[in-house]
């Protein structure tokens, strides 16, 4: 059997308040390509977000992954002693949309609907970092780096500094994934990290917009000037980590203070 690999995955964002979540994600640079009264589809140069008002069907999920083969991957998946729930079916009983969760308790929709693939601009200028890759805590990395290689997604980094961690990427829809196992320090968001030399500046930038940060730390104790990591979280409770170097990040992540 030929591996279905997904088109599109889109990061989801429940708001209770979507006009107010759209104010802040156009404030920080994202750009809404499509918006309805109850959800709204953004970009950041990089990577597609679905931002939704609390749909009823779409209960817990962090992620959709869009692929005209819902019934193929599915049994992939089954075979890998996944299960799943929430399955539709249409003509000659083939899926098209289908709820898994990994092992780190993600819940992703897979879904053959044309309204999840969103058309992006060829070229846009990226805003928050030179790469955003969404960060996971799981208590076993070995069966969710599995579970994400079954999805199509590549380990191209592995780090036990401070932390265990891997970096999977997608190829075709550009998304990175890190992979953190920290029992000491876990925290149970996903978090949306933006990482690239131009953190500074980009820190700088969403200052000047009046964005209310968590947290802003100079590179080093022995450094000052501009910031080189940061923290902010969204309306909606969604939290982005800013770093300059991946070095920060596993530092970062492994600290109690960060936990949440």
């Amino acid at each position: 059997m030929n591996s279905p690999i997904p088109q599109n995955t889109l990061f989801v964002i429940s708001t209770p308040n979507l006009a107010a979540s759209c104010r802040f994600y156009k404030n920080m640079g994202y750009r809404i390509q499509k918006r309805t009264n109850r959800q709204a589809f953004l970009y950041d140069g990089q990577q597609s977000f679905f931002l939704h008002q609390e749909l009823p069907n779409l209960p817990n999920i962090q992620f959709v992954i869009y692929t005209p083969t819902v019934a193929l991957l599915a049994a992939k998946l089954r075979l890998q002693g996944l299960q799943m729930t929430n399955v539709s079916t249409k003509q000659k009983g083939k899926a098209t949309e289908a709820i898994i969760s990994n092992p780190n308790k993600v819940n992703i929709l897979l879904s053959d609907a044309e309204t999840y693939l969103v058309n992006t601009p060829k070229k846009q200028s990226v805003v928050l970092g030179e790469w955003c890759t969404y960060t996971i805590n799981t208590s076993d990395i070995n069966a969710s780096k599995q579970f994400w290689e079954t999805l199509g997604f590549v380990p191209v980094l592995e780090s036990e500094w401070r932390s265990k961690s891997i970096y999977l990427k997608n190829e075709l829809t550009n998304t990175r994934i890190d992979l953190q196992e920290n029992p000491a320090y876990p925290f149970t968001k996903t978090v949306i990290t933006y990482l690239g030399k131009s953190t500074p500046n980009t820190i700088d930038q969403l200052s000047d917009k009046a964005v209310d940060f968590d947290f802003k730390w100079f590179p080093s104790p022995h450094v000052t000037g501009q910031y080189g990591c940061a923290g902010i979280t969204s309306p909606d409770g969604q939290p982005f980590f800013f770093f300059k170097k991946l070095q920060i990040a596993n530092m970062l992540l492994s600290m109690q203070e960060l936990a949440a």
